[in-house]
């Protein structure tokens, strides 16, 4: 699972609100797996209220069926197989997406929003062409807009760290 907040920053003397947005990109969750759509066995409360208090889009459809390729699609807008991206990519592949490419991400910071990605981002990093973990990841999520990531690179059974790209991060 992995959500992307987008939280409008606003200016003192702006009057113009904008909304919040959060996108909530789930693997193997299917239409009836929460509350606001049916579920009955599994108790989503939170993601509920969100549905109830927000804005919900009942016709969406992923470009894959599994994690990498569907970020992929969701952060570029490109389908995945056109850039020869069909399954999850493993632990020690490089950053997926050309830096020089638009995001999701760059569109809604250039529109005033600050980014961030909680949960999983299995995207890659770096471009050389063996990974090593003891250097810095970069580029990765922080050079694609977004401007915080928190949770794991790849899985659940990965590490747990957080990138930061703006020094009022230094709190978290």
């Amino acid at each position: 699972f992995s959500a992307l907040p987008a939280v409008a920053q606003q200016s003192p003397a702006s009057t113009e609100v904008k909304p919040n947005v959060i996108i909530i990109n789930v693997d193997d969750l299917g239409y009836g797996d929460i509350g606001c759509y049916g579920a009955t066995k599994v108790k989503t409360p939170n993601i509920d209220r969100l549905a109830s208090q927000g804005r919900s889009f009942t016709d969406a459809h992923s470009s894959s069926a599994v994690s990498t390729p569907s970020r992929y699609g969701l952060m570029t807008g490109q389908y995945p197989c056109r850039e020869d991206i069909w399954g999850a990519i493993f632990l020690n592949q490089t950053l997926q997406i050309d830096t020089a490419r638009t995001t999701i991400a760059d569109v809604m910071k250039r529109s005033g929003y600050s980014t961030a990605i909680v949960g999983k981002w299995h995207l890659g990093f770096r471009t050389d062409e063996k990974m090593d973990w003891n250097k810095e990841l970069a580029p990765g999520p922080l050079e694609l807009g977004i401007r915080l990531l928190l949770r794991c690179a790849y899985s659940q059974q990965s590490s747990t760290f957080c990138l930061c790209g703006e020094p009022s991060c230094g709190g978290l």
